[in-house]
Parts: structure tokens; C-alpha cells; sequence
């Protein structure tokens, strides 16, 4: 009975994570141009990214924040300013991980790529399934950050503040709008307002270091 239990369990844990991944594919937070914070000196893209969700969810106090600021910080510092001006915030700095299934598909003579990335291995077979395109194809699996507090954000249409790092390169703070099966879809203080920038989803889950930050709506 005890056995039972804990594979129903289980399984139910597995299902609500993958019908929030599900209803977060439906979602994506709308930035306007006019609240897009350029980037105007490095290490500062942090600022700029909780100043563009400041002035889209309407806190004054964060309008004007990367102008008040020279120098990067930690995420610690970022929590503290935040902290100072009253902002309604939550940060997520991840501790555990999970699997993703990625379905690859390699037509003859041409490179291999991934055609799709899911939380159930279920899912990945029904994606293969449900392709018509003659080629291989196969799953392969791996280790990410826990993405829950992400795609609950983007479900309440909040968005968040993440952090990537690219290789060696210096972190980057980003505002995540979006995401599907596919692709990720974020505002970059790099870009020209009003423009969107997309990135494959296996490629984010990479790179994102597991911190974030949600500016709950007033």
C-alpha cells in the first residue's frame, strides 16, 4: 500500500510540473518599449533589468535606478536595494535539479539538432511521435536548475530577473518574458528597446545559473 502511495505521488509531482510548463507556453509578459532600460556601462545590465520590471509594474522608486548606479554587485546587493525601496519582490536562487528531455532529429547528411525540450519523457516520445519529417531520431537527458519559480512567473505574467553566464564570460542579468518547448524569449538591456531576444531552450537552461528575481505587481 505504502509502494503504491509513493509512485502516485510521484507521478502527480511529475504531472504538475509538466501542465505548469504546459500553461506557462500560453503566457509571455509584454514590455514596452518605453520601459526597456538600456544597458550604458558594464557590469551594470543588472540594474537595467530590475529597473525594466520596476517601470513595467509600475514602481517609481525603481524608474530611474540605473542611473543612480555606477558599479555592479552581487545578487546579495541586488536583494538589499531592493529590500531599501520597498519593492514587493521574491528571489529564487536554486538549490535543487531536475531532467529535461531533449528530442533530437539528424536528417541524413546534415547536423544533428534539437528539436524540442520536456519535462516528462512521455512528452518527448509523443513529440517524435507526432513528426512526420523522415530522419533519426532520439532523447537524450540532463541535469538542470529547478525551473518552477520561473514558469510560475511567467504564468502570472510577471516575467523575472535571470542571471546567465556564457562559458567564461561575465554574467549577464536578463528580464525572461517567455519560453516554450522550443526557445526563450527575454529582454536584454543589450538590444534596442521593443526588440525581443531568443535564445533555444536547451541553450538558456545551460547557462542560467539558477538565481532569479520576480517583482510582484503592487
Amino acid at each position: 500500500m505504502v509502494k503504491i502511495y509513493m509512485v502516485m505521488k510521484k507521478t502527480a509531482i511529475a504531472f504538475a510540473a509538466f501542465l505548469l510548463i504546459i500553461s506557462s507556453l500560453c503566457a509571455e509578459l509584454k514590455i514596452k518599449p518605453e520601459h526597456h532600460i538600456s544597458n550604458r556601462g558594464s557590469g551594470l545590465c543588472s540594474w537595467a533589468a530590475l529597473g525594466t520590471l520596476g517601470r513595467t509594474h509600475g514602481y517609481k522608486q525603481l524608474e530611474n535606478i540605473i542611473n543612480e548606479k555606477d558599479k555592479a554587485v552581487k545578487h546579495e546587493g541586488l536583494i538589499k536595494e531592493l529590500e531599501k525601496r520597498k519593492v514587493k519582490f521574491r528571489s529564487y536562487d536554486a538549490k535543487k535539479t531536475e531532467w529535461w528531455y531533449h528530442v533530437w532529429y539528424q536528417k541524413e547528411d546534415e547536423k544533428s539538432e534539437i528539436i524540442g525540450s520536456y519535462l516528462t519523457k512521455k512528452e518527448a516520445s509523443k513529440a517524435i511521435k507526432g513528426n512526420q519529417k523522415l530522419g533519426s531520431y532520439w532523447i537524450a537527458r540532463d541535469y538542470y536548475w529547478k525551473t518552477g519559480f520561473l514558469l510560475e512567473a511567467i504564468k502570472k505574467d510577471l516575467g523575472a530577473a535571470v542571471t546567465i553566464q556564457v562559458g567564461n564570460d561575465t554574467p549577464h542579468m536578463l528580464v525572461i518574458v517567455g519560453l516554450d518547448e522550443k526557445q526563450v524569449r527575454l529582454v536584454d538591456s543589450n538590444y534596442e528597446p521593443g526588440k525581443i531576444r531568443e535564445m533555444p531552450l536547451h541553450l538558456f537552461l545551460k547557462y542560467w545559473v539558477g538565481f532569479a528575481i520576480v517583482i510582484d505587481k503592487p
